[in-house]
Order: C-alpha cells, then sequence, then structure tokens
C-alpha cells in the first residue's frame, strides 16, 4: 500500500491516519500559543492565499467562520464526538434520517441494539424537533449534530409515528455504537452486493473478504451501494478503487503548491464493466465521490442513481493540546479525467430515482384519524388511504376521494392480509395498520427503483 505523501514541521508530528481528507496532524505547543499556531498552519497550508484580514481574527471560531465551510474548529467535545467517528465507533441514538420530498425529516432505518430500537422508534416516522429546535428549516447534517452528544446525555425528540395524529416525545438517552462500514450479502442468486455505510479504517480490507465470499460461491456481479455514505478516509476509497480499476489513475490531489497523482496497479479488474454498478445519491459524498469518479472515468462499471453532493476538498485534522481541533482544507481532489468535482458532483451514467414517480404526487395525503372511513364517505382522508392501497397493488376503480364498492373491496382485502377483522371499514387500526404498511412496502427492495436498476445493468 502506498503511502500519501507526510509534511514534516518541527512543531508538527503527522499520524497518517486520512479522514475524507489526506492526514491527521497532532500539534504540540503550549495552549496560550494554539491561536499563533493554527494561524501559522493556516498561512502555509490552506488550499489557496489568504487574505490578510482573515489573520486579523481574536478566536479560533471567528477564524475559521473566514474560510470555506469544510474548514472547521471543534471545541473540545465537539471534536471528542468527531474522533470517535473515525473509529466507527458513534455516540447517538441510532437511527438513519433522510429529509423526504415534503422537506420533513424521517427515520428510514432504526439500527440494531441502539438506543433507537430499545425506545421504540420506527422506521417511517417524522422527526418534528430535536431538543425543541424545529428540524424541518434545518440541513439534515444540522439535525445529525443536534443528535450527537456526550455519552449517557438525554434527548429531547418530538416524533410523528406513521399512522398517529397525535406527536409523542421520547427522552433517549445517548450512547456510544459501533457501526459495521461494510455490508454485504448475494441478491437474487447470481449477485454480490456490498453496502458501504462510510469509509472508515480498514474498509477496503473488509470489502476484499466480501469479494472473496462472492468468489467462493462463483459470484461475478456486483452492486456497491454508496447511497447516504457521506465520505470517510481518502486512503481506503484509494485503496477500494485499486481493488477494482485496471491500471490508471485513480485520484489526482492538487494543494496551491503541487498535484499528486494516485493510481491503481492492476493488471486485470475482476469484473468486466457490465458486471459492476456502484450506487450512489444526492447524499454520496467526498470519499464516495472519489470512488465513483475512478468507476465513472476509467470505464470499470456503471454509476446509477442521482447526482452527488459535489464535496471534492481534502481537509487534514491536527490535534492540539487543550483537547480541541480543526480540520483544515489543504487541498482539492480531480477525478482521473482532472474533472473538479468541487460543487458540482457525480453524474451519473443512469440517473433514477430511488422511488417510482408515481408514489410521491404532489397531492399525496397524510392519513389524518379524524375519523373512520367507510362507504358512500368523501374527503381528502379517503383519498389518503385510496393512495397508499393503490401504491401497494390492491385495485380501486372509484374516484380518488370517494369510498366506493372498490375501495370498501380494497380495505377488506387490505384487513385480512393483516389479520385484522374484514369488513370493509377503514376504522382507526386500519388507518394506523394501513400506515405502517406502506412505509415498510415503501422501504422493501422492490420499491427500489435504483437498486432494480442496477440489477437489470448486471444481468
Amino acid at each position: 500500500m502506498r503511502k500519501l505523501q507526510k509534511n514534516r514541521s518541527k512543531r508538527v508530528i503527522i499520524l497518517l491516519l486520512m479522514v475524507i481528507f489526506i492526514a491527521v496532524n497532532f500539534v504540540y505547543v503550549h495552549a496560550d500559543a494554539e491561536l499563533d499556531l493554527i494561524k501559522q498552519i493556516i498561512t502555509e497550508n490552506y488550499y489557496k492565499e489568504i487574505d490578510p484580514w482573515i489573520l486579523r481574527s481574536n478566536t479560533p471560531e471567528e477564524l475559521f467562520g473566514k474560510l470555506d465551510e469544510h474548514s472547521t474548529y471543534l471545541n473540545k467535545k465537539e471534536f471528542d464526538i468527531f474522533t470517535r467517528s473515525l473509529d466507527n465507533s458513534i455516540v447517538g441514538i441510532g437511527a438513519v434520517l433522510q429529509k423526504n420530498l415534503k422537506e420533513e425529516v424521517e427515520i428510514v432505518e432504526v439500527l440494531k441494539n441502539t438506543p433507537a430500537e430499545k425506545n421504540g422508534l420506527k422506521k417511517g416516522a417524522i422527526l418534528l424537533e430535536v431538543d425543541h429546535k424545529e428540524t424541518k428549516t434545518l440541513k439534515l447534517n444540522e439535525v445529525v449534530k443536534l443528535i450527537r452528544g456526550e455519552p449517557g446525555s438525554v434527548i429531547t425528540l418530538k416524533l410523528l409515528e406513521a399512522g398517529e395524529k397525535a406527536p409523542v416525545i421520547k427522552e433517549i438517552q445517548r450512547d456510544i455504537f459501533h457501526v459495521d462500514p461494510v455490508e454485504y450479502k448475494i441478491i437474487n442468486k447470481n449477485i454480490g452486493y456490498i453496502k458501504l455505510h462510510t469509509f472508515n479504517k480498514g474498509m477496503a480490507q473488509d470489502v476484499k473478504k466480501a469479494l472473496s465470499y462472492f468468489q467462493a460461491n462463483k459470484i461475478e456481479r456486483i452492486i456497491i451501494d454508496l447511497r447516504g455514505n457521506g465520505g470517510g478516509y481518502l486512503e481506503e476509497a484509494i485503496e477500494l478503487a485499486r481493488l477494482f480499476v485496471n491500471r490508471a489513475p485513480v485520484v489526482h490531489i492538487q494543494t496551491k503548491k503541487e498535484t499528486t497523482t494516485y493510481a491503481s496497479f492492476l493488471a486485470q479488474s475482476p469484473f468486466k464493466k457490465e458486471n459492476l454498478v456502484v450506487l450512489v445519491d444526492n447524499y454520496s459524498a467526498s470519499a464516495s465521490e472519489v470512488f465513483a469518479a475512478a468507476i465513472q472515468d476509467n470505464q470499470a462499471g456503471y454509476i446509477v442513481g442521482e447526482n452527488t453532493v459535489g464535496k471534492g476538498t481534502v481537509q487534514k485534522i491536527y490535534f492540539l493540546p487543550s483537547g480541541a481541533g480543526f480540520k483544515l482544507t489543504e487541498a482539492v481532489y480531480l477525478s482521473p479525467n482532472k474533472i473538479e468535482i468541487e460543487g458540482k458532483g457525480i453524474d451519473p451514467d443512469y440517473v433514477v430515482l430511488r422511488f417510482s414517480k408515481d408514489i410521491f404526487l404532489e397531492g399525496f395525503k397524510d392519513i389524518s384519524l379524524d375519523r373512520r372511513l367507510k362507504a358512500k364517505d368523501t374527503g381528502e382522508d379517503v383519498m389518503a388511504i385510496q393512495q397508499r392501497l393503490i401504491a401497494m397493488g390492491y385495485k380501486i376503480t372509484d374516484e380518488l376521494g370517494d369510498f366506493g364498492d372498490s375501495t370498501k373491496m380494497a380495505v377488506r382485502k387490505f384487513q385480512q392480509d393483516n389479520n385484522l377483522y374484514g369488513y370493509g371499514i377503514a376504522d382507526f387500526s386500519t388507518q394506523k395498520r394501513l400506515a405502517t404498511a406502506f412505509a415498510d412496502w415503501l422501504y422493501e427492495e422492490k420499491q427500489d427503483f435504483q437498486l432494480q436498476k442496477a440489477i437489470e445493468l448486471v444481468n
């Protein structure tokens, strides 16, 4: 494994521990001199020339507020939380979130053996508030930051669970939990599926184990899922690309002084282009984009999904003696074809939405639970249950919003399928069950249009 270049100075000891970034630097000076040293490091290593007025800042927070959005000063508490995540350990509750098309923060997965699971959080619930702060106006990463914190501290969540009319308040104690960055399995009997949650240290070695497992089972088709993967160790992205890309550049790292190219030396990829697909989405960032660009530019496989984040800068992490630390942007990365990704992202070879457009019509109504719904009822609450039943495959020929005979038959069939009393009236129990059943149905593999496209391509 080729090591990334290391800068050396009398005041800085570099530990090769590359996260999204190139290296982690431990800085040893007296605490009173921290700000001066930070300014010196920025002057020498920032990825572009610094305006002198920026350096007149009186605090680290003020100084970093004038740099790019990815250069960040972290106090001792924040830095401790951040460094734990580098070791696959996270302090939080264990719920995977995403913004839905209504810009609501939705729980799309509850991780096993986490505070979220122990406190009964469920997939499909809408997170309305975190410690009394509304989430709808916040960016997703801002919501995640609110949820993470000190182990043992308590967080208050306001949630609207699927099929419920009134929000619930849950107080959950944060805890440390381990995230396995690599999951793999065989799907459709002949396709190897690898889900990469993050590019943590050792991830590429775990992928090698997955590939060995697939090889032992004579699997020659691979899907690598980078959706929701916000990045991680740059070195891991390079090593991962070297498992699939024939002799060629993988990424170019460009500082204000020089450009360094990292390449693959693989004689022959174990997979043909038509047998390898990488899935990406609007949350795939940084190291994920390095790998996706390496596959795309070198025509080692196909990219399927949605345009990626466009986070194309490289940071170094510096540890300070006070226990605080900072991330400093010191380079930009370019794709093998020397295309800049910052602010642009990766355009997939096949642009495919995660869900069918038919599921997310602008007029898709919420289940209100205001009344029991029966024959001859009309209104948006009738439309809400009809939309879900139709999406799940139940046949309804009535006009949307009119509870006619076909709606009654569909409700009865749904009740029978779900061990409810089948009498064709959408009572409160039936409406709640429909809401949760629809949320479960929505996240099944067969509703994942991006995955289905990937399966189609490799076959």
